[in-house]
């Protein structure tokens, strides 16, 4: 196959490497400002180290599923990466909102705590995914460009 028809790939270690950075980025915040804050009370069934790494987990859990279905449904093809990264979005969020309820009535950690964390490496997962994505989506869609066609 010639060069220039060739179609590129679209690489995921950047994404994978954000995914699993971030949830630990958030509980390390939320860590921090259980601590200033003093939320974790005396006769807590975890300590505070405990809750945010609980939250992190159900951001990882949720981040490892929604990496596997944008490689799965992309096949690392430019062109479905959109539908890829929206269908492994909105999995990884639903997945994690699940996982946290589900730690959260199951476990009963410090509720100011294990929210802060939680919410701390959603936000993070998300700002990362979006700035990946907008680039990756950039990159692809400047490549595919067709001229002359209205």
């Amino acid at each position: 196959m010639p060069e220039e028809h060739a179609q590129k790939t679209v690489a995921l270690s950047p994404l994978v490497a954000g995914m699993l950075t971030a949830p630990a980025v958030g509980a390390a915040m939320g860590l921090a400002l259980a601590t200033a804050a003093e939320w974790n009370v005396a006769d807590a069934k975890w300590t505070s180290l405990q809750t945010v790494l609980a939250a992190a987990a159900c951001w990882l859990i949720a981040a490892l599923v929604g990496l596997l279905l944008t490689s799965l449904i992309s096949a690392h093809s430019p062109r479905r990466m959109p539908m890829a990264i929206l269908v492994a979005s909105a999995v990884r969020a639903g997945m994690a909102v699940f996982d946290g309820v589900i730690v959260f009535t199951a476990f009963k950690p410090e509720s100011k705590t294990f929210w802060c964390a939680f919410l701390f490496a959603g936000l993070l997962c998300l700002a990362y995914e979006t700035a990946w994505s907008m680039l990756t989506l950039r990159r692809t869609t400047a490549a595919h460009t067709v001229v002359g066609v209205s």
